[in-house]
Parts: C-alpha cells; sequence; structure tokens
C-alpha cells in the first residue's frame, strides 16, 4: 500500500496531553489542524513523513508527527507540545 502511492489521505488520528497542573488538552478541540508533508528522508527504501499542526490561540500547539515506513509498511506516530506556548500558559509563583 505505501510504496508508489501518490494520494495518502490522514483521518482520524487525535493526540492529548495532560498539563502539570492537571488541564487536558486534546487535539480534536483544537481551532485549526494543518498537515505538513516533510522532506522524503532515504533510511532503508526511504518513509514519507508527515507533520499536523493543531493550533489554537489559548493553547499550546500539539504537533503530530507521523512517518510512513516505504520498506516495511509501518506507520509510527508521535506527539510534542510546543513549548514557546506552554511557557506562557504557566501560572506565575
Amino acid at each position: 500500500m505505501w510504496c508508489g502511492a501518490t494520494d495518502i489521505i490522514i483521518r482520524g488520528i487525535k493526540s492529548s496531553a495532560q498539563l502539570a497542573d492537571g488541564r487536558q488538552l486534546f487535539s480534536s478541540a483544537y481551532a485549526q489542524h494543518t498537515l505538513e508533508r516533510q522532506r522524503q528522508a532515504q533510511v532503508r527504501g526511504g518513509f514519507e513523513e508527515f507533520t499536523i499542526s493543531n493550533t489554537s490561540p489559548d493553547k499550546p500547539d500539539i504537533l503530530q508527527h507521523i512517518r510512513i515506513s516505504g520498506d516495511i509498511g509501518s506507520i509510527s506516530i508521535e506527539a510534542e507540545l510546543a513549548e514557546s506556548k506552554l511557557l506562557k500558559l504557566r501560572p506565575a509563583k
């Protein structure tokens, strides 16, 4: 399925995080979701990499990195919070 594919559809990938103060963030509750295709890397047959940026003005961005392997037909998904907005949300001591 992955080898030679020209169109890839990504749907329904959701991530969540719990902040130190107990607040929970869900990517599905964000205002905007942007898909960006990264440069193709060469690792034993290569892989395709995409990043979904989930953004809202009052929340740290949730970035979802999706890697689709061409040689073994596997998918890996990694989520991260954007540190720059996260620092602004921390309560003052």
